[in-house]
């Protein structure tokens, strides 16, 4: 796993990439030159790749991509805990962000996977989640009436 920090350079980017070996970061070096790429993008990308496909991803932002899934019946502990466990950051403590006018935000989010980067809120998944549980709710009883 190779980690881009905003603002890093490409010179600092591709001795990493190369592990400071001086042949490989040449190597490097000439293929950005040839290739006209003049920006890496902020992020986290694999390695498992060919270095040619590695620096393309760098430069169009491709970075990888972590699961977050809410379970059917999960409860906020259960929640909770995933949060936890997630790379996600976490603005959202407690579940606080989801505005509702229950006791409890247990059975407010729609069973899903979301995908996300390091790093992104967890707010932004919760209120996806919990939209697109009220959009179905809404039109089961459309469907209903």
């Amino acid at each position: 796993m190779l980690t881009i920090e905003p603002g890093q350079s490409i010179s600092s980017s591709l001795k990493k990439l190369s592990d400071n070996n001086f042949i490989n970061f040449l190597y490097l070096k000439i293929y950005v030159y040839l290739n006209n790429i003049d920006k890496f993008q902020a992020g986290e990308y694999e390695l498992n790749k060919p270095y040619s496909i590695v620096i393309n991803n760098i430069h169009n932002g491709k970075t990888k991509n972590y699961l977050f899934t809410i379970k059917d019946g999960a409860t906020i502990y259960d929640l909770l805990n995933e949060i936890e466990l997630s790379f996600l950051k976490n603005d959202c403590p407690n579940l606080k962000c989801i505005n509702h006018n229950f006791s409890s935000a247990e059975g407010l989010f729609m069973p899903e996977t979301y995908f996300y980067t390091k790093g992104d809120l967890v707010s932004t998944i919760l209120k996806k989640s919990h939209e697109d549980l009220l959009d179905n709710l809404n039109l089961i009883w459309k469907k209903k009436s």
